[in-house]
């Protein structure tokens, strides 16, 4: 009798589930069809302002470039494009990368080096994990991030404690 009981019990929840998301489908498309209708704004909604911690992303420092280097770094981006759209190795990363970070390409040479974290980094390549985090982490204090700097320093150093590059970079991050 009791399972009896559990099983209309549990009919009974999953009507009034099924209910309960038929409703909040329904919510949902007309907020949807008054945000089309709005131009992109639903009616009596207001925005709330960001949270006070929220900033406005740092402008990355803009480097002036002469008429070969312009087109070194087109080049470069281009490259970079067909590496992501393709299934590379690390070393084709590794060096579109360094142009990219040379050039002062800061977004573009910062995608690259954490898609190649998210590689097998090792013999093959000579390129170690603990490389790709010094690069990275230059990087981002290249684009002011420096807290998340120290973040990619230190978790190179979890790779190679006894990096010297890592170890300098973060000693000059720490002052």
């Amino acid at each position: 009798m009791a399972y009896r009981d559990d099983v209309d019990a549990l009919h009974a929840r999953v009507e009034a589930l099924e209910r309960q998301l038929a409703e909040v489908t329904r919510e949902r498309d007309e907020a949807l069809a008054a945000l089309a209708r709005g131009g992109g704004r639903v009616p009596g909604l207001v925005p709330r302002p960001p949270p006070p911690h929220v900033q406005d992303p740092p402008r990355p420092v803009k480097v002036k470039l002469e008429r070969g280097e312009r087109d070194e770094l087109a080049q470069a981006k281009s490259d970079r494009d067909q590496l992501l759209r393709a299934s590379p190795d690390v070393p084709a990363l590794a060096n579109v990368a360094e142009r990219l970070f040379r050039l002062g390409d800061w977004d573009g040479a910062r995608t690259l080096y954490e898609r190649m974290l998210g590689m097998y980094l090792g013999e093959p390549s000579r390129v170690t994990r603990a490389d790709v985090c010094q690069r990275l982490g230059q990087v981002l204090v290249k684009l002011d991030r420096r807290a998340e700097a120290m973040e990619m320093y230190q978790r190179g150093l979890r790779h190679a404690p006894q990096h010297a590059g890592l170890l300098a970079a973060v000693a000059d991050l720490g002052k």
